[in-house]
């Protein structure tokens, strides 16, 4: 027995165990890195790109699976971004790269891409992005991104990193779907340049699958409570974005967007229900503690467009060049920009004013406008719905208020949503022209919003600070807890700025705490170690 004890610790000496708990691939290609991450398994906790500062030309499309079991995976290169990247409370500075880690996109066959796209492990399991630039070549135009990270992981950051889509416009940075939540922070989005702005998104958040939603549509998260103030979103803070459009938001998607630097930039916007088929829009949003600043462009459209869902937007800085703070529309309403199909065969348009065909996913109180239009700016949580659409092969006409057991063939489909308002107030802006507010409406939409029921703004519009004048009838109020209004009328809304504290009136002269902001920083940027530091034998260089 002694002997064979013996002959087994000399074998384990000659061949000891390999964890893979750091696995590094050969060079920045595109074939080592799928190589090198063949070899990962549960335990792997760090996947290192090296250094590429020249750049490393990938030509075809990368799929790769977090492996089964992982708990805790960092993918890590040696780009760097600087550190104070536009924190609060100045947002005064922009973040800046230095590329040493370099993958170049030039890949022609990509279609709509993704270039890179991963997919996360479980919900409870964490994954980290980190140190990587990627940067246009040759590549095609990828609308869903040259990262895409797919999934059940809600606990994911991408961090300090560099993306890069001014070689063509059109093109997507990141793009988070499934049920991946998590955080996006300290990244640099060149997505134009000065002679091409560009009309690239530099993040667009999709979550069909929340909450196990296996028709992946976005249902789910369309039935279930918005929960503002939680981590039940997909975060985007501390990043600097220039020109193209901030971000984009659909099926279900919900984001935080706050203390991020916009330089020459489109600002931020959400994607409406009926421009996809059968996926629903965006769900929910707060935009808040922003730098905006559209440079050169005297008359930009808005700070936030918001096409879907409810939304809270707050404390931004939106220098002057702005026409207004927050854009609402109505998308259904007319085909000036997606065509609708009529049910049963498709969402239909709202109301009977553009064709004289209305659909029965309204709520059609009035006719001719449709009021309120399904998903429209300020409605959130209704009834869920199941089924699909013939016509883009998600299902065979079946669409169904599971709730009410109605086919949108019946005029009982509408999935009796609740009106969540747009809530906006302390946001520093003025205008460019005359009659420009801090509301402004599409207007083939006008009739399909109505102030101080479906959106409520500052008593003191663009002022930034002033919080005077406030009496608890109307808009949104603000100041001290103790000098808020002891009358109210129903919805109205009051920020405590000493509690950082959202009030509104659920009832008359009741008012109820509705929202405070989620913990800042993020908690995955304080708990997933540091940013990678620059390689001492290169010469930095600031793009």
């Amino acid at each position: 027995m002694k002997t064979k004890l013996t002959l087994i610790a000399l074998l384990m000496m000659m061949c000891p165990f390999v964890s893979h708990a750091q696995v590094t691939a050969a060079s920045c290609s595109e074939s080592d890195v799928s190589a090198a991450w063949a070899s990962l398994t549960p335990s792997t906790t760090t996947f290192t790109i090296p250094s590429c500062p020249s750049g490393a030309s990938w030509t075809s499309q990368l799929f790769l699976t977090v492996p089964s079991g992982s708990t805790n995976l960092t993918v890590q290169g040696s780009t760097t971004i600087s550190a104070n990247c536009g924190a609060p409370p100045a947002l005064t500075s922009a973040c800046t790269a230095i590329d040493n880690t370099v993958l170049t996109d030039n890949c022609t066959t990509c279609g709509s891409g993704p270039l890179w796209q991963i997919t996360t492990a479980s919900a409870s399991s964490k994954f980290r992005f980190t140190g990587i630039t990627i940067k246009g070549g040759t590549g095609v135009q990828e609308f869903n991104g040259q990262l895409s990270l797919s999934g059940n992981s809600q606990s994911v950051r991408v961090d300090h990193n560099h993306f890069n889509t001014t070689a063509y416009a059109g093109t997507l940075a990141v793009h988070t779907t499934g049920q991946v939540l998590g955080v996006v922070d300290h990244n640099v989005f060149d997505l134009g340049t000065s002679g091409n702005p560009g009309t690239s998104n530099g993040v667009h958040v999709d979550t069909p699958n929340y909450g196990g939603d296996a028709a992946g549509f976005g249902d789910v998260s369309w039935s279930s409570a918005t929960n503002f103030g939680s981590g039940k979103f997909v975060f985007i803070e501390n990043n600097t974005f220039n020109y193209g459009y901030a971000d984009d938001c659909g099926a279900g998607g919900r984001y935080v967007f706050r203390y991020n630097v916009l330089l020459q930039d489109g600002a931020s916007q959400t994607h409406p229900t009926g421009g996809g088929g059968r996926f629903r829009g965006c769900r929910a949003t707060e935009v808040y503690g922003n730098l905006f600043n559209p440079g050169s462009c005297n008359g930009c459209q808005t700070v936030q467009r918001l096409n879907n869902g409810a939304s809270l937007v707050w404390g931004n800085n939106a220098i002057s060049g702005y026409r207004s703070v927050v854009y609402l529309n109505s998308f259904r309403r007319d085909s000036a920009t997606y065509g609708q199909t009529a049910t049963p065969n498709g969402w239909g348009y709202c109301g009977t004013s553009f064709n004289g065909t209305r659909s029965n996913w309204d709520k059609n109180t009035n006719t001719t406008t449709g009021y309120h239009c399904f998903d429209q700016p300020g409605m959130g949580q209704g009834d869920l719905l199941v089924g699909g659409f013939t016509a883009d092969g998600s299902g065979s006409n079946n669409v169904q208020n599971q709730a009410t057991g109605c086919f949108s063939s019946q005029s009982c489909a509408w999935p009796r949503q609740a009106v969540e308002p747009i809530y906006e107030w302390l946001d520093a802006w003025s205008p460019v022209y005359g009659g420009d507010s801090v509301f402004s409406i599409d207007p083939d939409g006008v009739s399909s919003f109505v102030a101080n029921s479906d959106y409520y703004g500052s008593t003191n519009p663009g002022s930034g600070t002033n919080c005077s004048g406030f009496n608890g009838t109307v808009g949104v109020g603000c100041g001290l807890l103790s000098a808020r209004p002891s009358t109210c009328t129903v919805r109205v809304g009051y920020w405590a700025t000493d509690t950082q504290t959202l009030f509104t009136c659920d009832s008359t002269n009741t008012w109820t705490a509705y929202y405070t902001p989620y913990t800042y920083p993020h908690p995955l940027t304080q708990s997933s170690g540091a940013p990678p530091a620059a390689p001492t034998n290169l010469k930095a260089s600031v793009q």
